[in-house]
């Protein structure tokens, strides 16, 4: 199984992501990667079960974004 993040307006000034998921309904989130694209494949999953993702935008500075407010996936069983 997998799942794709794709974020279709490119946070302004952004040169870097970093996207970060929580299998424990928000508790803790453990960073995934960090990336130049804009478009992210997690193939590691499990299916049947439901993760959070965030991702936080960063400047060439090292500034970082609020992290977006998290996005519930569930992986389809079969």
């Amino acid at each position: 199984s997998e799942m794709c993040i794709r974020d279709r307006s490119k946070a302004s000034g952004a040169t870097t992501y970093r996207v970060y998921r929580s299998g424990n309904g928000g508790k803790s989130y453990k960073r995934l990667i960090i990336t130049k694209s804009t478009s992210y494949t997690n193939t590691k999953v499990k299916k049947g079960a439901k993760y959070l993702y965030r991702v936080r935008a960063y400047a060439s500075n090292g500034l970082g974004s609020k992290a977006a407010a998290p996005i519930t996936v569930k992986i389809p069983r079969r």
